[in-house]
């Protein structure tokens, strides 16, 4: 989302009503654990070509973009407990290794490439590949860091990285 011209134009009209009210635009989400999906635009947004810039401007219906309905920002992942059971007893039922480890604490992620076709090449600093595999919070598809010379890859088993041969 760039600051183009038409679109800084378009917020200045109604400001309140086109970043505050639009929940996905420009949201605080409380208790995002990894995995968590915030919400998307669906269908996506469309937009006007700026004059100035050539580059993408302005929303085509800004109304789209506003919230229809009221939005949970609290956004979890994995359900919550909601027993009339004793602590006792629910210490008892959760298997050991979890007993522990508190609720919200990040956890590596085990083998979650969702699109084994799916390959994200990239020069960027901050981008490389061990970076990428040793976050926490990471998530998505397998990663080549043509600066580290890496990839990596997830598997069942976890991130893995391999050396890429140059030739």
């Amino acid at each position: 989302m760039l600051g183009t011209p038409s679109k800084i134009q378009m917020y200045r009209k109604d400001q309140h009503k086109y970043l505050c009210r639009s929940t996905p635009r420009f949201g605080w989400w409380r208790r995002l654990e990894p995995d968590g999906t915030v919400p998307f635009f669906k269908p996506p947004l469309q937009y006007d070509v700026d004059k100035e810039t050539g580059l993408e401007g302005c929303d085509k219906s800004p109304e789209l973009a506003v919230d229809r309905v009221v939005w949970d920002k609290g956004v979890y992942t994995r359900p919550k407990i909601k027993s009339t059971k004793t602590i006792k007893e629910l210490r008892r039922s959760i298997p050991e290794p979890a007993q522990n480890r508190p609720e919200n604490v990040l956890t590596k992620r085990r083998g979650s490439n969702r699109d084994p076709s799916h390959l994200i090449v990239t020069e960027a600093e901050g981008h490389e590949a061990s970076l990428v595999c040793n976050s926490t919070t990471s998530d998505g598809w397998d990663v080549v860091s043509l600066r580290e010379g890496n990839i990596a890859t997830w598997q069942s088993k976890g991130c893995t990285i391999f050396v890429l041969k140059r030739t």
